[in-house]
């Protein structure tokens, strides 16, 4: 298995388990710092969403950095994250999420998740950004 470091050179990115003082969205710094802690996950990107004066803006998202051996932990971990609405409604509407896979190899994979990003709910994506980083 190749390490951590060597991964990231591929991108030329930093160990995101040495951040400590950098500039992060305020409503979910305290729980990136924490993944970033973690043995099987990480992040390299993210946003808390912003809506701009102009108009525009960035919804919810986090870039994760996953252990190979660990996929079936991270989506169990991000189901676990979101509090279930129980509808029997079809379709079966609930929280919305939106999953990009990125770059893999046998001993990494890239994933971004975005939260909520249709509904406009920033709010309920932080919580979501929150639950899931705090309970690694």
């Amino acid at each position: 298995m190749r390490t951590l470091d060597t991964f990231l050179e591929k991108f030329n990115y930093s160990d995101p388990r040495n951040l400590k003082d950098v500039k992060l969205d305020r409503l979910i710094k305290s729980s990136i710092l924490n993944i970033n802690k973690s043995d099987w996950i990480w992040t390299l990107f993210c946003c808390q969403g912003h809506k701009y004066k102009n108009g525009d803006f960035s919804v919810p998202y986090v870039v994760f950095l996953v252990d190979a051996k660990c996929k079936g932990r991270f989506f169990q971990h991000l189901h676990n994250s979101y509090n279930m609405i129980n509808n029997k409604k079809f379709p079966l509407l609930g929280p919305e999420l939106e999953i990009h896979f990125g770059y893999s190899d046998e001993d990494y994979f890239l994933v971004t998740v975005y939260f909520e990003k249709n509904s406009g709910n920033y709010k309920k994506g932080r919580e979501i950004i929150n639950n899931f980083c705090n309970n690694v």
